[in-house]
């Protein structure tokens, strides 16, 4: 296993934030090194895993949210008028244009 700093090289280095020089540099040792080559593979591998976790648990956290408001607005509103309408349960109505 490499240490930290070579790490944070090529950390920096798949998120494009190098600057040209240090950029040569780490392209260099690839070319020179294949431990370098075959660190640079594992954290491509880890960099995936946690670009498609954190987009994943985003999204779901986004649709698990919504779908839980949605829910406490139907039992809310089936609390205070178990009789309505879905038309008249629906709060983004306005209740005068219901009726059109």
């Amino acid at each position: 296993m490499m240490n930290d700093p070579e790490d944070d090289l090529l950390w920096r280095y798949l998120d494009g934030d190098l600057a040209a020089r240090e950029h040569a540099l780490v392209e260099k040792a690839l070319a020179a090194h294949p431990r370098w080559r075959s660190r640079l593979e594992e954290l491509r591998g880890q960099d995936e895993v946690l670009r498609a976790g954190v987009l994943e648990s985003t999204v779901e956290d986004r649709a698990r949210r919504v779908l839980e408001g949605l829910l406490d607005q139907i039992r809310g509103e089936a609390r205070t008028n178990p009789e309505a309408s879905p038309e008249e349960a629906r709060p983004d109505v306005d209740p005068d244009e219901r009726s059109r």
